[in-house]
């Protein structure tokens, strides 16, 4: 009885888990979205980015301001 419970013990530990997926910046489960400022019009636009996180900012009389 001991050993069949031993046995039982075993098989269900070593079940593998699967590894969550990690998401992407935009938030989707295995994607591949580059975030970053897609306005060509601000002063630190990422023209490799396919998602835009907010960040973009801009210049109003030589003083940086960001949109909130």
């Amino acid at each position: 009885m001991l050993l069949l419970f031993i046995v039982g013990v075993f098989i269900f530990s070593c079940d593998q888990e699967e590894e969550p997926t990690a998401d992407d910046c935009a938030g989707n489960p295995g994607g591949d979205a580059i975030c970053g400022c897609t306005d060509s019009t601000a002063t630190n636009y990422d023209s490799l980015a396919t998602y835009d996180d907010n960040s973009c900012e801009f210049l109003l009389n030589g003083i940086p301001i960001k949109w909130i």
